[in-house]
């Protein structure tokens, strides 16, 4: 099953006595044949009943849980307003092959590129069907600033005044 989801688990009716457990531990437990569970990891659960002859019988049922995580690496805009950027997404676990469907539409790939600032929206979903979401920001270069040194002229005739102006930041 995905993460975050239900499934139920079944005995055969007909015992008596159900008795559910799960490993590992849950705050789970339960005495009818067909539970509903939402496991965060694989979880074995083992039944323990009676028959109708009053014997102890018993089973397990696994339930493997499929998940994945995502993170991204971002290549910001070298200079303000460039469509530079691009978005790299690593996926861990899951059961691939993957299938990436972007928010601004640049279909099933990995990286996008060329992309200008702004939020992108990568929804991953593994062969199983199980899906995840993750969003990452590109941007513009922080814009710049100056500093400027005037040296003013020695007299109103001579033109010997000059202003230095040095630009931080920004390329």
């Amino acid at each position: 099953i995905c993460a975050g989801t239900s499934t139920s688990i079944t005995a055969d009716a007909g015992f008596n006595n159900y008795n559910w457990t799960a490993n590992p531990a849950l705050a789970f437990t339960t005495t009818v044949n067909n539970p509903s569970v939402t496991p965060a990891v694989t979880t074995v659960f083992t039944i323990n009943a009676k028959d109708a002859k009053n014997c102890d019988v018993s089973d397990t049922v696994t339930v493997t849980v499929d998940s994945f995580t995502l993170s991204s690496t971002i290549t910001h805009n070298d200079t303000c307003a460039d469509s530079d950027g691009q978005v790299l997404i690593t996926i861990t676990g899951g059961i691939s092959p993957y299938v990436h469907s972007w928010s601004s539409g640049q279909g099933n790939v990995n990286p996008i590129t060329n992309l200008i600032s702004g939020p992108y929206t990568d929804t991953v979903t593994d062969s199983l069907g199980c899906s995840q979401q993750i969003t990452a920001n590109v941007n513009d270069p922080v814009g710049f600033w100056y500093s400027a040194t005037v040296t003013e002229p020695t007299s109103c005739v001579v033109s010997d005044g000059q202003i230095s102006v040095t630009a931080i930041g920004a390329t």
